[in-house]
């Protein structure tokens, strides 16, 4: 008995087994199968197949195939009542996905042929037991030819492990840890976690990292076709999701990790400059989708470089865009955004900016101007959306690369209160000058302006007085001189012209100045 049974299951079945699988899968799937080579060790309760490949409807691109699966079948399944497969090993999966014209793709008959069958009711049976373990894919591969977009993309070293997954009593409230990881377009993708599929719970974790995703290889794929041309970027993540189900307290989901973008470069459809940085990192804590609890730990950009534009009607280059975004996502517009919406609470922990670059061109005035803020560095700390408590702010950056401005103290947006320390060195005027000339009879040669104080703003009791405001400080317009528009010959001059102890006050509105001096002055009187 034990020959025939060895006879059999090593000689007679697997030929069989291979026949029928090659006449049924292309009976179904209406396309060429071929099978190399199928092997059963029916004592060890294995089953091999080798060199799966199918075949498209039509030529003979690969449609999907694989070099070997193995499965390992256990005896114990008897016993349990219920399959129970030791081993499941699939080696080099490929698949071969084609977008074709009309959004139909190369498998869509497939679909539509399974919508079409008549699905007979079936009754309310429980589900069968099962327990497979080891479950291995290695080096599966997915090519997808997006035609439309004349695209192609690929997903390469396709590697996933699960060591069980089991519906049985005994595994309910253990969890499963899937592991996965493949490179798409060059970009590595990992993935791991923990879960209990089958109990009430449904506790499940997952690990999601990501490295050097080219968004450029995306972007065509946006609902929406963009005001502006992406021309760089690459994406970096590494997040962390946790879900559970209580039936108290219903579902919650929380979200913790970092996400990059590194080296981003932005443009106007017509090719113009726009926006661009080397880096922005958000990281963020342990936040609460469901709940709608949102904590930012830091928030860092590095190296801004915005271009700010206006042409000669006036129309500034960042609303243009604004409006273009409008109309192609439908106008829509929301009465209340989600970080001002009572029910949101958040927090962000530091926000900051890292040699940051503007470049001002307006060219409304018959004088354009052209000017620029660089070394822009920035530091929030501690803003959070109940109000509570202000805000540490820092700012710093300099006007033409001579002038400087600095600002430091605390700010609360949410009470409309800020209490902050200005400070300006060598502030150049004559570079601004496109923006007073034509009101002056003279023209501004030169002339710096130099000013520290404290500026204090606070929301009014009265809703119609608005915003109460102070300042106290000193300032200084020195080496300043003005000419004459029609000769050229000094006007007014003056090395230093101070004002100190000056006080002023908003709403209501007053001005005090304890003191005035006036060095080295000439004025042509005519």
């Amino acid at each position: 008995v034990t020959l025939v049974f060895a006879l059999f299951g090593f000689f007679v079945l697997p030929p069989v087994v291979k026949s029928i699988a090659i006449e049924q899968a292309s009976k179904f799937l209406h396309r060429p199968v071929v099978v190399k080579q199928v092997r059963i060790n029916p004592f060890a309760m294995t089953l091999d197949v080798e060199g799966l490949s199918i075949k498209e409807r039509e030529g003979d691109e690969l449609f999907a195939g694989f070099d070997s699966l193995h499965v390992n079948f256990e005896s114990v399944s008897l016993v349990k009542r219920g399959l129970v497969i030791g081993e499941v090993r699939l080696v080099n999966p490929k698949f071969h996905v084609v977008r074709l014209s009309d959004n139909r793709y190369n498998f869509s008959d497939l679909l539509e042929q399974s919508a079409s069958e008549p699905k007979a009711p079936k009754a309310q049976e429980a589900t069968p037991l099962f327990s497979v373990n080891n479950m291995q894919l290695q080096g599966g591969s997915i090519i997808f030819d997006d035609r439309p977009m004349h695209e192609k993309h690929e997903i390469r070293d396709v590697n996933l492990s699960l060591p069980f997954v089991s519906n049985m009593a005994y595994a309910l409230d253990v969890f499963v840890e899937p592991a996965f990881s493949a490179v798409i377009n060059g970009a590595m993708i990992r993935a791991s976690g923990k879960s209990k599929p089958f109990a009430d719970s449904l506790e499940s974790e997952l690990s999601l990292e990501l490295a050097d995703l080219k968004l450029t290889q995306y972007i065509d794929y946006l609902p929406v076709k963009l005001p502006v041309k992406l021309q760089a970027g690459t994406l970096d993540s590494a997040v962390k999701y946790k879900f559970t189900l209580d039936k108290a307290k219903g579902a919650s989901l929380h979200v913790a990790g970092k996400t990059s973008i590194r080296n981003l470069e932005v443009k106007e459809s017509n090719g113009d400059a726009l926006f661009a940085f080397k880096r922005l990192d958000i990281e963020l804590g342990l936040c609460d989708l469901m709940a709608g609890n949102f904590v930012v730990d830091r928030i860092a950009l590095d190296s801004p470089d915005i271009s700010v534009r206006i042409d000669k009607k006036g129309i500034l280059n960042w609303t243009t865009l604004s409006a273009q975004n409008a109309n192609a996502t439908g106008g829509v517009e929301t009465k209340q955004t989600a970080l001002m919406d009572p029910s949101v609470v958040w927090s962000l922990g530091e926000f900051s900016i890292a040699g940051g670059t503007i470049r001002l061109q307006d060219d409304s005035r018959k004088m354009p101007f052209k000017g620029s803020i660089e070394a822009f560095d920035l530091n929030l700390k501690k803003l959070e959306s109940r109000g509570t408590e202000s805000a540490e702010l820092a700012a710093r950056f300099k006007i033409n690369k001579r002038g400087e401005i600095s600002v430091e103290g605390s700010v609360n947006p949410f009470n409309l209160s800020a209490d902050l320390n200005l400070g300006v060195k060598t502030f150049e005027l004559l570079p601004f000058q496109p923006y007073f000339a034509e009101k002056l009879n003279v023209a501004v040669t030169r002339g710096q302006v130099t000013a520290n104080g404290n500026i204090k703003l606070r929301k009014a009791a009265s809703a119609d007085v608005g915003i109460e405001g102070a300042f106290s400080g000193q300032a200084t317009l020195g080496d300043f001189l003005a000419v004459d528009k029609i000769n050229s010959a000094d006007f007014l001059r003056w090395k230093s012209f101070y004002v100190g102890n000056i006080d002023v006050s908003l709403n209501p509105m007053s001005v005090s100045v304890g003191e005035i001096a006036l060095s080295d002055f000439f004025a042509r009187i005519i």
